[in-house]
């Protein structure tokens, strides 16, 4: 009787086992499909987890993980979001800039601190957004704008002089 109730409880806990497995499993499968770039770096400024769409736009691999963030990622704004939010602070959205290959890249930057069920400090999640295109379509507009502005005051300017003229010839008259 007692070695069926160790086995049972040996199935159950194998079982419960299976479940929180799976459950990670799910979780680094909805990690790696964002198509946001996403890095966990724990307190001790190492990289816990990074998806695919973060290790493309720093250049990584997978071997970086459980490395300081640090020896791949040299960027200043970065290192300065990272410890604001490790001290527990709100942080602001930081914009990096991103070369490699040649290819330069605008980042939004959000950052926050990650704790577990006591409330203790695990690490810091930060999430890049590629924001490129809006800064190209965002100069294209104003240089629109002001291309525009510029062409319709110079005939707008030559037709104020012409129509002056002609009120002040009519008032001479």
């Amino acid at each position: 009787e007692r070695m069926a109730k160790n086995v049972g409880s040996i199935i159950a806990n194998l079982q419960l086992y299976r479940e929180v497995i799976e459950e990670r499993e799910e979780l680094l499968q909805t990690f790696e499909s964002l198509s946001a770039g996403l890095l966990l770096i724990s307190a001790d400024g190492r990289l816990s987890q990074i998806n695919a769409s973060a290790r493309s736009i720093f250049g990584l691999g997978s071997d970086a993980i459980g490395k300081p963030y640090k020896d791949f990622i040299e960027q200043p704004d970065f290192d300065k979001l990272y410890e604001v939010c490790n001290r527990g602070e709100d942080a602001p959205l930081t914009e990096i800039d991103v070369s490699i290959g040649g290819n330069d890249r605008i980042y939004q930057v959000q950052g926050a601190l990650v704790r577990n069920e006591k409330g203790e400090p695990l690490g810091v999640v930060l999430i890049l957004n590629d924001v490129t295109d809006m800064k190209n379509i965002d100069k294209m507009k104003s240089s629109f704008v002001a291309m525009a502005s510029h062409e319709l005051r110079t005939p707008l300017t030559a037709i104020k002089g012409f129509s002056s003229t002609l009120l002040e010839g009519l008032d001479e008259d």
